[in-house]
C-alpha cells in the first residue's frame, strides 16, 4: 500500500483512483482561492462565525445526521413529497463526483478543521466529528454537494 493510500482514511480511498464521467472540469480549472492561514485574523473571524451559527442552529439533529451521512436523501425525500421524479440513481452518480471534486480540493488546500484551531483563537467551536470530518476542512464538501444537487434538480 502506498503512503498516500495509507494516509487516506478508508472512507475516502476510492476517491484517489475514481475517474469522473459527468463532471469533467479539471481540478486545476476550478477557480478557488487559497484559504486564509490558520493564524490569520480572517480565520479567527470565521471561527467566531462558526460558533455563532452553531448556537443558532435550527435544524433538528436527526436531519443534520441525514445531511451528513446521505445528503442525496434530503433531496429525494423532498422530490417524493412533491410527487416529482427523484432521479435518484443519476443524483447519486453526480453526488459521488461532487464528493470526488471536494476531496481532491481538500487534499490540495489541506486546511485545518475549526475545532483544531479553537484553543489558540479562544473560540468555542463544538467538535462534531463524523466519518466525513476525517478530511481537511476546505472546501466544504457538504456545501459543494448541496449546491451541486440543487443545480442538478433545477435542471430537471
Amino acid at each position: 500500500m502506498s503512503k498516500e493510500v495509507e494516509d487516506t482514511p478508508p472512507q475516502f480511498r476510492h476517491y484517489l483512483t475514481m475517474e469522473r464521467k459527468l463532471l469533467k472540469t479539471p481540478i486545476e480549472d476550478i477557480p478557488l482561492e487559497d484559504p486564509p492561514s490558520d493564524d490569520s485574523h480572517i480565520t479567527a473571524m470565521e471561527l467566531e462565525e462558526i460558533a455563532n451559527i452553531q448556537e443558532e442552529a435550527k435544524l433538528p439533529y436527526p436531519i443534520m445526521k441525514v445531511a451528513d451521512a446521505d445528503p442525496v436523501r434530503l433531496f429525494t425525500s423532498l422530490a417524493k413529497s412533491k410527487g416529482l421524479d427523484t432521479h435518484e440513481e443519476l443524483a447519486r452518480e453526480y453526488s459521488q463526483e461532487w464528493n470526488k471534486i471536494a476531496y481532491d480540493l481538500k487534499r490540495k488546500f489541506n486546511r485545518t478543521r475549526p475545532w483544531d484551531l479553537m484553543e489558540e483563537n479562544e473560540v468555542g467551536v463544538k467538535a462534531r466529528r463524523t466519518k466525513s470530518t476525517e478530511s481537511p476542512s476546505y472546501p466544504s464538501g457538504h456545501a459543494m454537494m448541496g449546491y451541486g444537487l440543487a443545480e442538478f434538480y433545477k435542471a430537471k
